[in-house]
């Protein structure tokens, strides 16, 4: 299959003539298709970002419509384009901007942060960010001392199994090494056998 661009950055699916790459994404027909549509700002929008990030074949087309069209409503590509800081991120993600890495002063305790964001003014601990290292750690030791899988860590956590791949991996949903706090604890809740019998 081979992708090209026409007028203005509209991708077409050149193997495909007449199908519409909406008919390929993943969203598609969901049973939950409010999914893509976040309520409030507080609606992380976990789920459909999960679907996007691991398990649609047209995510990058996606993006690139999102980013022509400006979206300002749905989850498209795994970024809720609601937010400004995450449509910018989408641009990063698509090379679309690569800004420097900045020293910043956060906005809310005054401690210096380093971003490519050009509009992040607030630290990750202000954004209600913790390290990712010590959580993709347990995550390891749930998986060989505890005999988890991935399937069962996320069940256990309540945590969708797209985010624990991801941090099993080391890699973060966010820029830099970071993961929520929320996320964080709901997985360090789940503990082995042998851990919840000593507690």
């Amino acid at each position: 299959m081979t992708m090209t661009i026409a007028f203005a950055g509209t991708p077409t699916i050149d193997d495909a003539p007449g199908i519409d790459w909406r008919e390929q994404a993943a969203c598609r027909n969901h049973p939950e298709p409010n999914l893509w549509f976040p309520v409030g700002i507080n609606d992380p929008c976990d789920d459909a970002k999960d679907i996007c990030v691991n398990h649609c074949p047209v995510r990058e087309t996606c993006g690139l419509v999102a980013n022509r069209t400006r979206e300002r409503h749905a989850v498209m590509a795994g970024f809720r384009c609601s937010d400004p800081d995450e449509f910018i991120d989408l641009r990063i993600w698509l090379g679309v901007e690569n800004p420097a890495r900045r020293t910043r002063t956060c906005r809310h305790c005054g401690v210096k942060f380093s971003t490519r964001h050009p509009r992040r003014r607030a630290c990750p601990e202000c954004r209600d960010l913790v390290p990712l290292e010590p959580v993709h750690r347990h995550i390891q030791h749930l998986r060989n001392v505890g005999k988890y899988t991935l399937r069962g860590i996320a069940a256990a956590s309540g945590v969708s199994v797209g985010t624990v791949s991801l941090l099993a991996k080391g890699q973060s949903p966010y820029e830099g090494p970071y993961v929520s706090r929320a996320i964080a604890a709901r997985l360090f809740a789940v503990t082995t056998e042998q851990e919840a019998k000593t507690a």
